[in-house]
């Protein structure tokens, strides 16, 4: 089935991860031989499993609005390692993906750079600690007040991960840089410590996804429109 997406829009996919539903030497057919290269790396069996699911899922998805093959998208990865399409006729499409237990999530938009995360809610040792060297003093104080902590600290974690992945430097973009408000039901503009200008073009917030998790979205628009669609086996 052809996709098509338009400028304004941003389509959200939640697709389960289940390994034992599929062929997965077949699926590693669709890959390309850096992917195979990196599913042979993995010491556990089930942990290669999973990255090839989790692979072939991001080439199906793609696929759909690249209108070609799983097996035909090339890509290429940035100097802080988030990957983009390096076909030509397809760079257009931006995409960034996300996965947590048994639960694959991925952002696709046209042009704007995109990221995603989501986590299952589970105990976090010593969850004070994490919060107080990662989340900025507003962040920080927001939590400890919350009654339920555990719940702002996934909201606040998903929403500060989503923006770091978007911006395509990971865990190198200091977490504790700029701030989110995890307590707002719109999407907000971060607030950006060194470069408050900047936070004029970007707006981040929560998602829909299953009970039990929580995700987030960062992207580099102010108005779009969210789709929500499942992959079915």
């Amino acid at each position: 089935m052809a996709l098509t997406i338009e400028d304004n829009e941003i389509h959200i996919w939640h697709a389960d991860l289940l390994p034992e539903k599929w062929n997965t030497q077949e699926l590693t057919e669709v890959l390309s031989e850096d992917e195979r290269t990196r599913a042979q790396n993995f010491k556990f069996q089930c942990h290669r499993e999973y990255f090839i699911l989790r692979r072939y899922l991001l080439r199906a998805i793609l696929s759909k609005y690249c209108h070609c093959n799983p097996s035909d998208l090339e890509f290429r990865y940035t100097g802080y390692q988030k990957p983009f399409i390096s076909t030509p006729e397809y760079n257009s499409i931006k995409f960034n993906a996300s996965f947590s237990d048994n639960l694959l999530l991925i952002g696709i938009t046209m042009q704007r750079e995109i990221g995603v995360d989501i986590e299952r809610q589970h105990i976090i040792p010593d969850i004070e600690r994490v919060a107080f060297d990662h989340f900025s003093t507003n962040e920080f104080n927001l939590f400890k007040e919350a009654s339920c902590n555990e719940e702002i600290f996934f909201k606040i974690w998903t929403r500060k991960e989503a923006f770091i992945k978007a911006v395509g430097k990971g865990m190198y973009y200091p977490l504790k840089s700029f701030a989110i408000n995890p307590a707002s039901p719109e999407f907000e503009k971060p607030a950006l410590e060194n470069d408050p200008e900047r936070s004029e073009h970007w707006r981040i917030g929560g998602l829909t996804t299953k009970e039990g998790f929580y995700a987030s979205l960062a992207v580099n628009a102010d108005q779009f429109n969210i789709r929500y669609l499942q992959f079915n086996f």
